[in-house]
């Protein structure tokens, strides 16, 4: 990618990128990256901060500029994560000590460092990175030592209402502390770049909201009477009355999900998601779905 003019100009969005103070729209206005810039990394334009962070935010995610290193196999998965990754954090540990170099015709173009800012996905797999146990269990939060606390109504749940709890410690993810729920070090913290719990992030897809699709569902077959009347406000904050924009008949959505369900043999393996009939198990639809 540094060997294409092109490109290289895009990954300079990173160098080039100002921040501007009370405004977090990067993970480069955020207090991890900036630390880091003090300690002396990132001093070259040309260094790269991975998950491709350092091109600009709309293109970043696109499959263009996805380097994908390696899918798991399944249909499980694997009971020891560490051993598939070890690999790429021998690899990581090498580019962010030594210079990477770039030459085409025997003539360098640029020369760079590779740092790893965070590691995501979903809640599983972001405990299985951390080698934190369950967020239903006592020390179920990954960010802090609050302890968890049972209802008395029910069989199940852990809530977590103490906000003055202390974060959990740098050295609780290095050496391990399983009576707060992290059970061995992270394989992670043998990185420079590493930052604590903060370092593993969610996707974005699974901070949307808990239950979104039951929610929607609910958003449009809400039972409607003739005197309901609904209210939105113009930019110059005069009211308008209007009917219910969102409502579909529960027959349409019965409609829907079964040409969702028969439109499956059909659709090209390239595109990813759940092809299946939500409306039958909204109760278990995810937010991507």
């Amino acid at each position: 990618m540094l060997a294409d003019p092109a490109t290289r100009e895009l990954l300079c969005y990173r160098a080039n990128q100002k921040s501007v103070a009370g405004q977090l729209t990067d993970i480069f206005d955020g207090d991890n990256y900036k630390q880091l810039v003090q300690q002396g990394l990132f001093s070259n334009p040309n260094d790269i901060a991975i998950r491709l962070l350092p091109m600009d935010p709309s293109i970043r995610y696109t499959n263009k500029y996805l380097l994908q290193l390696a899918i798991l196999p399944g249909p499980k998965k694997p009971t020891h994560l560490d051993s598939f990754l070890i690999s790429i954090i021998n690899e990581l540990q090498d580019l962010e000590a030594h210079d990477l170099v770039v030459k085409h015709n025997g003539v360098e173009l640029c020369r760079f460092k590779v740092y790893l800012l965070l590691a995501s996905g979903n809640i599983p797999a972001v405990a299985d990175m951390a080698h934190i146990g369950s967020h239903t269990s006592l020390f179920g939060c990954r960010f802090c030592e609050t302890k968890g606390k049972c209802p008395t109504n029910r069989w199940h749940g852990m809530y977590f209402d103490d906000i003055s709890a202390q974060l959990r410690p740098l050295e609780d993810f290095k050496v391990g502390n399983p009576l707060k729920n992290i059970y061995q070090p992270s394989i992670y913290t043998q990185l420079s770049t590493f930052s604590g719990s903060s370092f593993f992030v969610l996707d974005e897809l699974h901070l949307i909201a808990r239950g979104i699709g039951k929610l929607v569902y609910n958003l449009i077959t809400i039972t409607l009477i003739k005197e309901t009347k609904f209210y939105y406000t113009h930019p110059d904050s005069t009211l308008n009355t209007t009917k219910y924009p969102f409502h579909i008949p529960r027959a349409d959505l019965v409609t829907i999900g079964n040409c969702i369900t028969s439109s499956q043999k059909y659709i090209p393996t390239s595109f990813q998601g759940s092809f299946d009939n939500v409306f039958a198990k909204i109760n278990d639809t995810r937010a991507v779905d």
